[in-house]
Parts: structure tokens; C-alpha cells; sequence
């Protein structure tokens, strides 16, 4: 991660570069994006809306159109996070799952231009990454009943 900062022995997150980053950015990025991105809720231990800890349970890839889709089911399994990325230029998805609790809950998570683009990068408990560089990022979070 370039903003969030994990420390690596006690695994504790400083948030403050980031959001001081993305406000910086709030014009370069799409309003709903920025919507999400600066929303704490989205982010917080303890918040409904959080990703964090929130499990990876589907990645789909296009076959012909440079999409990528990716959904989390919330730490309380009451929501289901969802981005989908459009026209993306790469990704990189290093996970070891072996089906043990945990290894696939995110730990954090942060936007951030690179270039032209948006880099959504992803950080699960288990030290793996997603990271994925878009033109576009249309988050959504769904309730489930």
C-alpha cells in the first residue's frame, strides 16, 4: 500500500496519509467512487459498511472486455460488497487459499491514481494483495435479506 500504512509486526493501520491523499484527488476521481472511497464507513473495524474483514467470495474475469468484477461478503454476512472495474489496464491477484478461517478476510484497503488510471489495491490478513488498475471503479454494496 502506498498511503495506508499496515505495521508489519502488530498488523495496526494509520488511515491519516490516505484520506489526506484522497482528498487531494477528489476531482480526478468519478463523484460515486469518491463517494465511497472518503466514506470512513467503508473502512472502519467496527463499521456495517466496512470491507474490513469482509471475505472474497467470487472474482470473474472478462473474457473479451478488460472487466473485472470482485464481491466480499460482510464480516456480519448481512451485506455484499461488490466493485466492478472498468476497462482495466492490469491486475495482480496473489492469494493462497486453503479454505482456513481468515485467509481470505481483507484487512485494508485503498484507492489511488497511478497515471490516468485508479489502482484499487486490497491487503487480506494473511499478507496477500489484490491489486487491479482501472480506468473506472463502480463500487456497490448490497443488503441481504
Amino acid at each position: 500500500m502506498k498511503y495506508v500504512q499496515i505495521d508489519e509486526d502488530t498488523g495496526e493501520i494509520s488511515w491519516d496519509s490516505y484520506f489526506e491523499y484522497l482528498r487531494s484527488i477528489q476531482g480526478r476521481l468519478p463523484a460515486a467512487l469518491y463517494s465511497y472511497a472518503s466514506d470512513w464507513e467503508h473502512y472502519s473495524l467496527g463499521g456495517r459498511d466496512s470491507l474490513h474483514d469482509a471475505g472474497l467470495v467470487s472474482v470473474q474475469i472478462g473474457f473479451r472486455s478488460n472487466e473485472v468484477v470482485l464481491e466480499f461478503l460482510g464480516v456480519r454476512h448481512d451485506r455484499k460488497h461488490v466493485f466492478t472495474y472498468l476497462d482495466v489496464e492490469q491486475y495482480k491477484i496473489d492469494l493462497d487459499v486453503t479454505y482456513k478461517y481468515g485467509d481470505r478476510d481483507v484487512l485494508a484497503h485503498e484507492f489511488r491514481m497511478d497515471g490516468g488510471g485508479i489502482v484499487h489495491e486490497i491487503a487480506f490478513s494473511d499478507k496477500r494483495t489484490i491489486s487491479i488498475s482501472a480506468a473506472n471503479v463502480v463500487p456497490r454494496v448490497d443488503v441481504l435479506s
